[in-house]
């Protein structure tokens, strides 16, 4: 279940990595 929550945290960081691009 870690994983799965890292993978979710990454997916909700996405947008904001591509916004401050």
């Amino acid at each position: 279940q870690k994983i799965k929550n890292n993978i979710a945290y990454s997916y909700a960081k996405a947008p904001v990595i591509l916004l401050s691009s």
